[in-house]
């Protein structure tokens, strides 16, 4: 492939990668749901912040109200959600029978569901279900069915079954139809609050055991104008609209600068969000000092202390969201810097050379450093340039190579380097003398490979690897100027290591103090920016480097008259007779070099040429290096509560299905 065409093809690739990983971990959230059986597609919460009448006029009262919309993909029989604290149910709620003033609680005023049955599991374990409060219509059910539900519904726990359950004498619960489902749920909080002489606050969690929410809107109306502040708790939207959807308040102080983005509209604050399975939904509120319906705990510096928290947790959420910015960054623009960097340090000049050339362009450049510079990847020869090697150290008389095997004639010539003398040992150290015979070595690796003696195989197999794919990086820099490839290779890791280092940093802090950040997205995008690092990591040098001095005019001249020894086109103007076996001969070992030894053999044939050296048993014998190397390597590769920040806050739980 000519410059130019793996250039484009490594911009393309990493183009690609970019894209899709762009796209997944955008929507890496909505991805997910598209493979689960049962998510909420809306989660909506109002909460009511007024005065009471219960036990005194002047307590300010946390009145929840909840909508869920489940969306039911697989078969689920029953549809809840549950709390973590006590649930009370009472058809009077003045009476309060079982309600403990020392323990937090959620009552339960009403619910509705005009797909489903409702049922209450409170937290004495009572199941309640033929009438629900401010329902009119009663539901009967088998005993059996009763009996189901009783069972397996949770402590706490209010929920719907099927409508498919009515007027049938089954054992067992019918499953929901697929499609959306919805319960509306009214409550009555008896959180822990606190409070001291200018302040009070309280800590909601709406849920932390859940199924995934797709979309969440939580509504704060403070119809008694107390709120100070507020502190949501919830994982963002995708990071452009957590950045755009701040108000115009949040501008006014560092402190509100942190906040999760919200809306508020008069004496009403609106939050919206998502929340992956299991992850934090809640909301901190900050209140004048006023007295409310729960557990009061009187303490000092409320105001200090709930800022100091949030603040904490702030940080590492916009932090998250800066990285998520800064690798989305570095996504977009690495293929362009990628070839920024090219042009300036890795283009080659224009340089021409004909299609075919008849002639070795440097005689004196051994076979294998053919292979392993200018052939493929500059840093490595592969098997090709193992075989011309054989047959230019027969050609130059230092081996002998025969039907049975190979002679080892005269290891000790001046002009060995190290490659052709590293190929000489390790064909003595398989041979009987200076003999080395194809026959019995094949014989004696089927031997090892039957009677399972691992480690003898894996001792050739390896020995193999050293001589077939010999580094030639040791050399490369006299051939290739990389400097444009080091800069590409030396920036990424300058922006990588760091920002996955701060990422996992992040992640640890926030499962202990802000478990309801998002972090699948980032970790998603930074795998994409590994990918796409791997990729340049793997491309050879010397697409991104430059050939140095006149090299890349003998890259492409052995390019060209590898062309020519692929189909002969233009032999009848090459001054050679068929009787010249030496040029033959060469011209064989440069073939293999470049990789198109089997080809130029057959176009011998085509041309009438015998010539017994290059030809007797090649495709037998010499493969037979190959198909031990490959017995080698298959058997070595075949045989590793009620506290400050989102940690904290009453109630918990979440929606489920079963």
């Amino acid at each position: 492939m000519r410059e130019g065409k793996s250039i484009f093809a490594l911009l393309l690739l990493l183009l690609f990668i970019a894209v899709v990983s762009l796209i997944v971990g955008s929507n890496l959230f909505n991805i997910s749901l598209f493979f689960s059986d049962l998510y909420i597609s809306s989660y909506q919460c109002e909460i009511n912040i007024s005065k009471t009448n219960i036990i005194n006029s002047e307590l300010i009262s946390l009145g929840i109200h909840e909508e869920y919309q489940f969306a039911v993909e697989g078969n689920k029989k029953m549809l809840f959600r549950y709390w973590e604290v006590p649930l009370i149910y009472n058809r009077e709620i003045d009476k309060l029978s079982g309600f403990n003033s020392k323990e937090e609680s959620v009552i339960l005023l009403d619910l509705e569901s005009k797909s489903g049955i409702p049922y209450v599991k409170d937290n004495k374990g009572n199941v309640y279900l033929e009438r629900i409060i401010n329902q009119r219509s009663s539901y009967v059910l088998s005993q059996h069915l009763v009996g189901e539900i009783i069972r397996d519904a949770l402590t706490n726990e209010v929920g719907i079954v099927s409508k498919n359950n009515l007027n049938r004498d089954t054992h067992n619960l019918q499953y929901f139809d697929k499609g959306e489902h919805s319960l509306k749920i009214n409550y009555l909080a008896y959180f822990k609050y606190r409070t001291d002489k200018n302040n009070s606050h309280v800590n909601i969690m709406l849920a932390n055991q859940h199924i995934p929410y797709k979309k969440v809107r939580i509504v704060i109306k403070d119809n008694e104008e107390v709120i100070s502040e507020v502190y949501p708790h919830l994982s963002s939207k995708p990071f452009l609209s957590t950045l755009f959807l701040a108000n115009k308040e949040l501008t006014q102080t560092l402190s509100s600068l942190l906040k999760f983005p919200f809306r508020k509209e008069g004496n009403t604050y609106i939050i919206e969000g998502i929340s992956p399975e299991d992850k934090t939904v809640g909301v901190e509120i900050l209140m004048r000092q006023v007295p409310i319906l729960g557990i009061e705990e009187k303490t000092t510096g409320v105001a200090f202390n709930t800022k100091l928290f949030n603040t904490f947790e702030s940080i590492l959420y916009w932090t998250k969201v800066s990285i998520d910015l800064i690798i989305t960054l570095v996504i977009i623009l690495l293929p362009f810097y990628v070839l920024l960097i090219y042009l300036k340090h890795g283009k080659e000049k224009f340089t021409l050379v004909p299609e075919y050339i008849s002639f070795i362009p440097n005689e004196n450049r051994k076979p294998w450093v053919v292979n392993g510079i200018f052939v493929g990847i500059p840093e490595k020869t592969n098997r090709d340039g193992f075989f011309a090697t054989l047959w230019d150290l027969e050609r130059r008389g230092v081996l002998s190579i025969d039907e049975e095997g190979i002679t080892i004639k005269n290891s000790e010539d001046k002009d060995l380097d190290k490659y052709e003398k590293d190929l000489i040992s390790f064909l003595t150290r398989y041979s009987t003398g200076k003999r080395f015979e194809f026959k019995e070595f094949e014989e004696v690796v089927k031997s090892y490979y039957q009677h399972e003696q691992a480690l003898k195989l894996k001792e050739i197999n390896r020995d193999f690897n050293e001589i077939f794919y010999y580094s030639t990086e040791d050399i490369s820099d006299k051939f290739i100027d990389k400097s444009g490839y080091d800069k590409i290779i030396k920036s990424c890791l300058l922006v990588g290591i760091p920002t996955v280092a701060i990422s996992l940093l992040l992640y640890i802090l926030s499962i202990n103090f802000a478990g309801y950040i998002y972090f699948a997205d980032l970790f998603s995008k930074i795998f994409g920016f590994v990918v796409m690092f791997a990729t340049l990591l793997l491309t050879p040098s010397n697409i991104l480097g430059r050939w140095r001095d006149d090299f890349y005019k003998e890259k492409l001249e052995w390019e060209a008259f590898a062309k020519f020894l692929s189909d002969l086109a233009n032999i009848d103007e090459v001054d050679i007779t068929k009787n010249d076996q030496d040029v033959w001969k060469k011209w064989f070992v440069y073939a293999n070099a470049l990789g198109v030894g089997n080809i130029f053999l057959d176009n011998l044939k085509k041309l009438g040429l015998n010539i017994p050296e290059i030809s007797k048993n090649y495709y037998t014998n010499l493969g037979g290096f190959t198909r031990v190397y490959n017995t080698t390597s298959s058997y070595a590769s075949s045989k590793g509560s009620g506290g400050y920040g989102g940690s904290g806050g009453s109630g918990g739980g979440g929606a489920g299905g079963r």
